[in-house]
């Protein structure tokens, strides 16, 4: 039945190693050393699923933490690679929390415009580059984007003003220009 599809989690193996495991490399810590097995609802090292639909709906990997994982270690994490589009594939996604990491590079991948539950995105302290998708708009239910402290260039996309319910936008430290279609937004630009 479709329905059975729709509510197993989304952990087949290969999807995780095509977004993660494949694109992004940690190398002191371990962070990726719980993701074993198929099931990403269950013990997964930042990541969270929505209880009712068991799909992965939170991504939190933070390279600055106070977690546990940090203090044993006695340091601060340091990952390399990209963000996968593949990363798009997880339909369901309310938060992507790839931040303070220093390593990871590449682009914003355009298509994370078209993940529909996406609240939050903070990609902040890497050195992602490109420019922020143009579709960024799409996301009506955004209401965090932070990628301050990157190399991202380019203009803010005009799509931003349809962002209604955007309440934190952090774009400091990049090389970025032209502010110009913000006007009557009414969240914190920073």
């Amino acid at each position: 039945m479709e329905m059975a599809a729709a509510v197993r989690p989304i952990a087949a193996k290969g999807i995780w190693e095509e977004i993660f495991k494949v694109a992004l490399h940690e190398p002191y810590l371990g962070i990726f050393n719980s993701w074993t097995g198929t099931d990403s609802c269950h013990n997964w090292y930042g990541v969270s699923c929505d209880p009712e639909t068991q799909r992965v709906a939170d991504i939190n990997l933070r390279g600055e933490s106070e977690d546990p994982i940090f203090r044993k270690a006695h340091r601060t994490g340091y990952m390399t690679g990209t963000i996968s589009p593949a990363i798009c594939k997880l339909t369901r996604l309310s938060s992507l929390t790839i931040a303070d990491w220093k390593g990871i590079s590449g682009t914003i991948p355009p298509c994370i415009a078209s993940l529909p539950f996406l609240r939050i995105i903070d990609l902040i302290g890497n050195q992602l580059t490109g420019e922020i998708p143009a579709d960024i708009g799409r996301l009506s239910r955004l209401s965090v984007l932070n990628v301050a402290d990157n190399q991202i260039s380019g203009t803010i996309p005009r799509s931003l003003t349809n962002l209604s319910s955007l309440m934190h936008l952090d774009l400091r430290s990049n090389k970025i220009s032209g502010i110009s279609g913000v006007g009557g937004w009414g969240g914190t630009l920073i």
